[in-house]
């Protein structure tokens, strides 16, 4: 007998029966819609998985998949971390090195998830329930023959954050013997120090770190490589990381977040652009309040409040 679906159908009230066929069926069970990428015009797969499938997710993450081991270098989808930690551990140092994964999320398979799943989770579960568990967590997108990690689902976040372990562990240690600041946030890298020529180093053992770790399979995005040091402008996730040593939200994203409320306040914006003003509003609260707090004397409470409450009409 399968100990994860008696405790699936324990907790759901569910038929064993039934909970083996949502997890036969949850990987094809996804709705796919796409969202325009705040840096540029690309958009973004969304997955969403149906609701069954989206509270057995859930439900793993509170009960299981919360135990998984997460390295302290990441600080995306984490209580008491966030953007703003992420780019604070950089704010003193002289010079910055950015990279980025190329397609992060795609690129973490069923093998990958199954190895992780059975090196944390291999005592409490049997190699069927593992399986399982990568049936209820992973999504099979039509243009792809293996299953994969989705944007969208609620056990994402958490996978990708743990996924990595083996690469943070190692980076970091290698970033703390050569006296560098490294943090992650999904799948943007950020290394700082105030020492020269430290992290073009850097550079070349990352992209020697993606071909030497088990799971998952990694690549730089050379695209996205980054160096700039304090002369110019350094932004960390977004964020402005002053001369002065301090996060702000830089003087464009002010110019844009004005001009939108502006226009929200005489209902001139689209859908993707309250989507977006929503964003700068929540990311302004986290790193800069008393910026927030002007546009609020400003353009009043009750806008900042219809913005932030602001839910788009997800398609059909």
């Amino acid at each position: 007998m399968s100990k994860l679906i008696l405790e699936i159908s324990e907790n759901f009230g569910l038929s064993m029966r039934d909970v083996s066929q949502i997890i036969r069926s949850a990987p094809h069970r996804y709705k796919v819609f796409k969202i325009k990428k705040r840096s540029s015009e690309e958009r973004r797969t969304i997955a969403q998985p149906a609701r069954e499938v989206k509270e057995l997710q859930r439900w793993l993450v509170r009960t299981v998949l919360q135990s998984l081991p997460i390295h302290d270098a990441a600080t995306a989808y984490i209580a008491g971390r966030g953007i703003h930690l992420n780019a604070q551990r950089h704010v003193n140092s002289r010079f910055l090195l950015k990279m980025d994964f190329e397609s992060y999320f795609p690129s973490i398979k069923l093998a990958d998830v199954q190895a992780h799943l059975t090196k944390y989770l291999g005592e409490r579960y049997e190699e069927d329930d593992i399986l399982a568990i990568c049936n209820l967590i992973l999504w099979k997108p039509k243009t792809s023959s293996e299953l994969e990690l989705c944007i969208g689902g609620p056990s994402s976040p958490l996978i990708s954050n743990s996924i990595a372990l083996e690469f943070d562990e190692l980076v970091a240690a290698h970033c703390e013997d050569k006296g560098v600041a490294y943090t992650r946030y999904a799948d943007d890298l950020a290394f700082s120090t105030s020492e020269r020529n430290i992290l073009r180093g850097i550079e070349k053992f990352i992209e020697d770190a993606c071909g030497t770790v088990k799971y998952p399979s990694l690549r730089v995005n050379k695209d996205k490589t980054v160096h700039v040091s304090k002369k110019h402008r350094r932004l960390v996730t977004g964020v402005t990381l002053s001369a002065q040593g301090e996060c702000s939200l830089g003087r464009e994203r002010k110019r844009s977040i004005r001009a939108g409320l502006h226009r929200a306040l005489k209902n001139e914006l689209s859908d993707d652009d309250m989507s977006q003003l929503r964003g700068y509003l929540a990311f302004a609260n986290d790193i800069e309040p008393g910026f927030l707090d002007s546009m609020k004397r400003k353009y009043g409470d009750d806008l900042i409040r219809r913005v932030l409450r602001w839910q788009p009409e997800l398609p059909n």
